[in-house]
């Protein structure tokens, strides 16, 4: 009897350390965001017929123009399977506005060593720094105005369009990043209600999910 108590209790313990290694990615929302999107990009690709669309095409033509060397052919596999990326887009995304200013986009990690060679092919390109160490997490720049961070479970982008310098978006992409969960959008009941949308896209603006 003992044996099969143990038995569930240990099944019990990696039933909730697997539920929070999916949900931790959607903590770093703060609670005081003033605009939240979730999109489940999987299934908006599938039903659009992404591959087949003029809008592949165009996409094609683009990296063509601006991929150099060898890489064509390694960015065109990122291209035809996004999950090569590291990225676990499975999962909804979560993009989100802090003040009138700051978007930050929240991914769900999938595997950091797909991550890093997708960021240093970046590198290579001049499109992205390399990935850095700093403050137990790994954190650089996309085209030199998006903060990047990221950790075993999230992957977060950050940016402001009023020209904030990237130390101090950094800054800020770190403490969301160590955001308490009283402080989350995530244990708001917005967030729940946001959810429970069983659209591929569902939208929070002030005190209203659309």
């Amino acid at each position: 009897m003992k044996k099969i108590q143990l038995i569930a209790a240990l099944v019990l313990v990696v039933i909730a350390l697997c539920s929070c290694s999916n949900t931790d990615y959607q903590k770093v929302i703060p609670a005081n965001a003033t605009l939240v999107v979730k999109a489940d990009l999987k299934s908006v690709s599938e039903k659009a017929d992404f591959k087949h669309s003029k809008m592949m095409k165009m996409l094609d033509a683009s990296l063509v123009a601006m991929v150099k060397g060898k890489d064509l052919k390694t960015v065109k596999g990122y291209i035809d399977d996004p999950m090569k990326m590291g990225i676990d887009f499975g999962m909804p995304l979560y993009l989100f506005m802090m003040g009138e200013d700051t978007f930050g986009l929240t991914m769900k990690m999938n595997d950091e060593g797909d991550v890093k060679d997708f960021l240093q092919l970046l590198n290579k390109q001049g499109m992205a720094s390399k990935p850095q160490e700093k403050n137990g997490l790994m954190c650089g720049t996309l085209l030199d105005d998006i903060s990047y961070s990221y950790d075993a479970n999230t992957f977060l982008l950050l940016a402001s369009m009023s020209g904030e310098e990237s130390s101090a978006i950094s800054r800020m992409a770190h403490e969301l990043m160590d955001l308490k969960e009283a402080d989350s959008f995530a244990n708001t009941e917005a967030f729940e209600r946001l959810n429970e949308e069983e659209q591929d896209v569902a939208c929070y603006a002030g005190f209203k999910v659309m």
